[in-house]
């Protein structure tokens, strides 16, 4: 079996943060992003 087109796909929490430790600063540019998503695939032979 294949994996085949995306069937259903849901995006769940979403969270956005400051890199290290001096979290709370606005003015930075790197940042660590989560993202969950849940995606369900077709199947074909």
């Amino acid at each position: 079996m294949k994996v085949g087109g995306i069937r259903d796909a849901h995006q769940g929490g979403f969270s956005i943060r400051d890199v290290g430790e001096s979290h709370g600063d606005t003015a930075k540019i790197e940042k660590d992003v989560r993202v969950v998503t849940t995606i369900t695939f077709y199947l074909t032979k």
